[in-house]
């Protein structure tokens, strides 16, 4: 059972709380995780932070990404999943602190595991794991490379909210215990954007393969909301403060474009965004048109846009709520 506690300072004080978990399988054991019809049970690499440790600078912070392997079975049957964290300090030299953790556990029950991770220049994380059939996997899916990521817009959540993507399926089990001492994960110095993930599999004999994918836009300008964050539903006013987060989606920095949102599809309010929205960077927008939310029992609906002349992607640009 890991430790409740994470990441010590020079005078030895722990700097910040982490959740609980389980990274041992069959006492310490090399072999662990068994693969689809009856084949060996393979290494699932515990105790280990993953390859590797990955180190970033932003205009504003520090991150740190790494990853380890945990037991998110409760019961004492073995299922494989990521744990992996975040953590950040305001600038060289300052203290590290817990940024974000979360547990990524593969979809259809099948197990995760021999993962790693990277950010681009906006700041989305790319992560490459391995993946095959758990206990309870419906279906036989072979040890396979795949991947998943997090988009800056929900940095700080702890969840990859990027959709599984396949690499390359495996079309046979591996033939011994020992699996997973080649896995890696890149960022492209082309554009800052593009992730090369290199893994292990069975395609014909074993393999190394190497995939590569993309989360960030390839637009050079284009912004959008990503949340309305005010109000809540509750006892509203006829002055009601209207606030949301804006997004900047784009490799370049962003403008002179427009704030807007519209109740019930009534009249358009429309606001200039004051100064610049760094590539990358999202921040809050509050409006000093208030919105008349007052009738008791009523749910309003509430849609912010950007309006910016230079976005070449109109698709990201408005966030929809209900409040009552």
């Amino acid at each position: 059972t890991g430790p409740d506690r994470l990441g010590v300072d020079a005078s030895g004080n722990a700097d910040g709380t982490v959740t609980p978990f389980n990274s041992t399988f069959d006492g310490g054991s090399f072999s662990n995780l068994t693969q689809p019809g009856g084949g060996i049970a393979i290494d699932a690499l515990q105790w280990t932070i993953m390859n590797q440790a990955q180190f970033r600078k932003f205009p504003s912070h520090n991150s740190a990404l790494f990853n380890f392997v945990v037991d998110t079975d409760g019961t004492n049957g073995e299922l494989a999943g990521v744990r992996w964290y975040e953590l950040r300090q305001n600038g060289d030299g300052q203290p590290w602190t817990i940024y974000q953790e979360g547990t990524y556990t593969a979809p259809d029950g099948r197990h995760a595991w021999n993962a790693s991770l990277i950010m681009d220049a906006q700041g989305n994380i790319g992560m490459g794991y391995t993946s095959m059939s758990g206990p309870s996997t419906p279906t036989t899916v072979r040890v396979g490379s795949y991947y998943t990521g997090q988009m800056a817009s929900a940095s700080g959540t702890g969840v990859m909210d990027v959709e599984e993507g396949v690499i390359m399926e495996g079309d046979a089990n591996i033939p011994g215990l020992r699996y997973g001492d080649y896995s890696k994960i890149d960022i492209d110095p082309s554009n800052d954007k593009k992730f090369w993930f290199v893994n292990e599999l069975m395609q014909n004999g074993r393999k190394n393969v190497c995939g590569v994918f993309q989360l960030a836009p390839n637009t050079n300008n284009d912004v959008g909301i990503v949340s309305i964050d005010a109000p809540d539903s509750g006892d509203l006013s006829a002055a009601e403060t209207v606030t949301v987060t804006v997004f900047n989606f784009g490799q370049n920095d962003a403008t002179g474009f427009n704030v807007t949102y519209q109740t019930d599809g009534g009249a358009i309010i429309s606001e200039a965004f004051p100064g610049t929205l760094a590539s990358g960077a999202s921040t809050q927008f509050t409006f000093s048109t208030p919105a008349d939310l007052s009738t008791e029992g009523q749910t309003y609906a509430i849609s912010a846009c950007t309006d910016y002349v230079l976005d070449e992607d109109t698709t990201n640009d408005c966030f929809d709520t209900n409040i009552t």
